[in-house]
């Protein structure tokens, strides 16, 4: 099964998505970046992270669902 992991296209823009430089943030097993990209500054990504840490069960219960509709 494919690790969850957020990016800034899924979590601002909700359609089209071109991840080359945006950053690439895991899921799970726990929260930890990937890649940083270029797309946001060091306090738009903490603000992210927050975010996410905030979040994460519900973020990884909708990558759940969504894996399981998926299939």
């Amino acid at each position: 099964m494919p690790r969850p992991k957020i990016g800034q296209a899924c979590m601002w823009a909700r359609g089209m998505q071109n991840d080359a430089g945006d950053p690439k943030i895991w899921l799970d097993p726990e929260i930890a970046i990937e890649r940083i990209g270029h797309t946001l500054d060091e306090k738009e990504l903490n603000h992210a992270l927050k975010i996410i840490k905030k979040n994460h069960a519900r973020l990884l219960q909708a990558w759940q669902a969504h894996k399981h509709r998926a299939h």
